[in-house]
């Protein structure tokens, strides 16, 4: 019998008695993350002041503490009510190679009047605010969601997944919009400010079948491996396959996320 057997059968003889702790240790799932996302930026916009300019978009106030969103109502060209509308920026970040967006969802704190209303989302180009990406975003979308704004003082809306099936990073504009006349506040600093929550679900490290566990046939594919360089069995990234990697793969023993 050469060395390298020997070394292998050893390598076995340690693995079954390392497997045997793992399996008694698995039997629970590991939880998805849950990351919140704040705005880089955020802007109420304004109408001009001349006759009859009270639907259109002439100023931004920048980063308010609270947004006041509502409606325009004119009769006859004279303004009843100008138009304000909420805009922010997320900066969604590239997420981990392997890991996935399972829900994304845009929420925050409310008061004032309630009602129907829309989300606009757009994919953009910087992290700054402007009058042309918010005219882009409201002309041209990439989604829009049609939302009602309730009378609790929390809301929670679920993004439409076309926007995060493909796992895109980037700047996210979002703009909250009221159909009604009535004014509503949207609270736009701290915890309870206008953000991002996406729940991800991490790579789940050797699980090389791909059926949602790591388990016996994982680690016999990594033993098989054993030794070898440059393959999907380097979990440590040290380009061998070794004894960190076997200690990696019986860690994450049992279910994936």
């Amino acid at each position: 019998m050469t060395l390298m057997q020997v070394m292998r059968m050893n390598i076995k003889a340690i693995t079954l008695g390392l497997l045997i702790v793992a399996m008694a240790s698995a039997g629970h799932a590991a939880q998805a993350d849950v990351m919140t996302i704040m705005p880089v930026e955020s802007a109420r916009t304004s109408p001009c002041s001349n006759w009859g300019c009270c639907c259109g978009m002439s100023s931004l106030q920048m980063n308010p503490s609270s947004i006041s969103i509502q409606n325009c109502y004119s009769q006859g060209g004279y303004c009843g009510t100008e138009r304000h509308r909420a805009a922010w920026i997320y900066e969604i970040p590239e997420l981990p190679e392997g890991s996935s967006v399972q829900t994304m969802t845009f929420t925050g704190n409310r008061s004032g009047s309630y009602g129907s209303g829309s989300l606009y989302l757009r994919w953009v180009s910087s992290s700054q605010i402007s009058a042309v990406a918010i005219v882009d975003t409201w002309n041209s979308p990439d989604a829009t969601v049609s939302v009602n704004w309730s009378s609790s003082s929390s809301y929670s809306f679920t993004i439409p997944s076309s926007m995060h099936a493909t796992g895109q990073s980037g700047y996210l504009m979002i703009i909250a919009a009221k159909n009604t006349e009535f004014a509503m506040n949207l609270v736009n600093t701290g915890s309870y400010g206008a953000r991002v929550a996406m729940l991800v679900e991490e790579l789940c490290v050797g699980d090389f079948n791909g059926n949602g566990q790591v388990e016996v046939e994982d680690v016999l594919a990594l033993v098989g491996a054993y030794g070898s360089s440059g393959s999907t069995y380097d979990l440590d990234g040290d380009n061998q396959i070794g004894v960190n990697d076997l200690l990696l793969l019986l860690d994450a023993f049992g279910d994936c996320p």
